[in-house]
């Protein structure tokens, strides 16, 4: 494929279709924070991007932007890609939590353990958990569910869509 042919307003999208999936890569639970190398988590969002993006085309209307809002479009883009993983992330957390909660009703309160990748000490029944919730989250396909859901925010949400001013502000 020759790079030269491709249009602008289809390199801007792209560009705005890999915002919102580095936003959802960034949040989604499985990747770890500090144990996955920074190479592979670009790399991921550059492959996903790809992949997704020949879907995501289809909904999208092809638009130009000038520099300065496609840079705000990019950010909000990412601000929204990131809010979709947030959702994730709370489940994710809210079982780590009910798992502290269970450990220290069994007697494990001193029982902690360090988890590597939030650097910090965790009850030992809420590791076990968390590590539980992510395998049931990929044995049910999770991962899958959860860019299908990339693919539709792009029909729920187009880009340019989310905004958050005016009435979305109290």
């Amino acid at each position: 494929m020759d790079f030269q042919l491709i249009p602008i307003s289809e390199f801007q999208l792209f560009l705005i279709c890999l915002a919102r999936v580095a936003g959802f890569i960034a949040a989604i639970p499985v990747i770890l924070a500090n144990q996955t190398p920074p190479q592979l988590k670009v790399g991921l969002v550059v492959m996903v991007s790809l992949v997704l993006f020949p879907v995501m085309e289809s909904t999208i209307p092809p638009m130009e932007f000038e520099p300065g809002s496609f840079l705000l479009l990019a950010i909000a883009e990412v601000l929204l890609g990131g809010m979709v993983g947030l959702v994730a992330r709370m489940i994710f957390t809210s079982v780590e939590y009910g798992g502290t909660i269970i450990g220290y009703q069994m007697g494990f309160a001193a029982a902690n353990v360090y988890d590597p990748s939030s650097e910090r000490q965790l009850a030992l029944i809420s590791q076990f958990q968390n590590v539980f919730a992510i395998l049931v989250f990929l044995a049910i396909d999770g991962h899958h569910i959860f860019f299908q859901i990339a693919v539709e925010s792009y029909k729920i949400l187009p880009p340019g869509a989310f905004n958050v001013s005016g009435e979305a502000i109290p």
